[in-house]
């Protein structure tokens, strides 16, 4: 038999890989979606575009998404015409931004090594960040609170604001205030998609 500790750490390996591959899964359902409004008549003819994303959340499941972004990201284009360049990364104390694309190789090396992801927020909270960042994707992976759905709701709210569609694996937010988030998307037209298992 296994001591209860690496039953207990295994469980939430296993959990954290679900969620990832859910996250990703509705990441590729907005990519078709912003795919098709680019290319109303479905045709790319050789054209290619940027996506711009906003990652908030960089513990594992967010890494791991940047991870698996940067070994997709050409096929990605190749399939969809839409070029994944993620141009901010917010964690708990830092964030990075660069409007030309973050090299993801050395936030990821950076997060690892300091555990920061950039500069330290001093201040600013992480939904001013996203509301001042010019993206068409938030990925919102941050820790999930039933009760109040912070920080993910404050996230979501500034994507919205921002005119970002939202990816969330942070199902506190939707428990809380779903039919808000929703009412927010709807004037522009975004899409709201969670990880649901």
């Amino acid at each position: 038999m296994l001591p209860s500790g690496l039953v207990a750490e295994y469980i939430s390996l296993k959990y954290k890989t679900l969620t990832l591959r859910v996250c990703y899964a509705e990441f590729l359902h907005i990519l078709r979606a912003i795919r098709r409004k680019r290319f109303k008549n479905g045709r790319l003819d050789g054209k290619r575009e940027n996506m711009r994303l906003a990652l908030v959340g960089f513990g594992v499941v967010g890494r791991s998404f940047a991870g698996l972004l940067q070994l997709k990201a050409a096929e990605l284009a190749n399939k969809s015409g839409l070029m994944p360049k993620v141009v901010c990364v917010i964690d708990n104390r830092s964030y990075s931004q660069d409007s030309n694309g973050l090299d993801l190789g050395k936030v990821l090396s950076r997060k690892n090594r300091s555990g920061s992801v950039g500069l330290p927020k001093k201040g600013l909270s992480s939904s001013e960040i996203i509301r001042n960042t010019e993206a068409d994707v938030l990925i919102e992976t941050t820790q999930t609170n039933f009760k109040t759905g912070e920080p993910g709701f404050s996230h979501i709210k500034a994507a919205f604001q921002s005119k970002m569609s939202v990816v969330t694996a942070n199902k506190g937010p939707l428990a809380v205030a779903f039919q808000s988030l929703t009412e927010l998307a709807r004037p522009f037209s975004l899409s709201l998609t969670a990880s649901a298992f």
